[in-house]
């Protein structure tokens, strides 16, 4: 369930948490590296992805964001079957908050550091979910094909 070919790399904590690096993203003039602690539970007709922990790892300054930065995010997938057509079912659950601390940002209005902080989290997701909803798919029909060959 993870797609692991958009990851930098991923260490398996235990049976269903994995550790996993996102390749690093420039944003302005600074790298950042996310690192998500991600709880893969697979059932029967569903399997859910739950976010544990995100961090930045990269500069000094990047990293020290993250005493200011919580995210949560609940991934449910499910699985059916409607006559001969089979489907996923993707629903996406993503709340993040950053807390705006430092000068000049502090100055600022809130929503001109949340306006380009928005576009920023877009292009996160715009470029990641079609990759894992690839992925899913390509999985999917791999488990379809496969199940079928033991039918009689």
């Amino acid at each position: 369930m993870l797609n692991v070919n958009v990851l930098e790399n991923y260490d398996s904590i235990d049976v269903n948490t994995y550790r996993c690096k996102i390749p690093p993203i420039q944003l302005l003039n600074f790298e950042v590296a996310p690192v998500l602690d991600l709880q893969v539970s697979p059932a029967s007709e569903c399997c859910t992805v739950e976010l544990l922990s995100c961090k930045f790892e990269g500069s000094e300054i990047v990293e020290s964001q993250n005493k200011y930065f919580s995210a949560t995010m609940k991934n449910l997938i499910t699985w059916d079957k409607t006559g001969s057509e089979s489907f996923l079912d993707v629903d996406v659950k993503l709340n993040i908050a950053l807390e705006i601390y430092n000068q000049p940002f502090k100055l600022l209005p809130v929503s001109t550091v949340e306006a380009p902080g928005n576009i920023v989290l877009q292009a996160l997701l715009d470029r990641f979910v079609p990759l894992l909803l690839q992925q899913l798919l390509q999985d999917y029909d791999a488990w379809v094909t496969q199940q079928q060959r033991f039918l009689p």
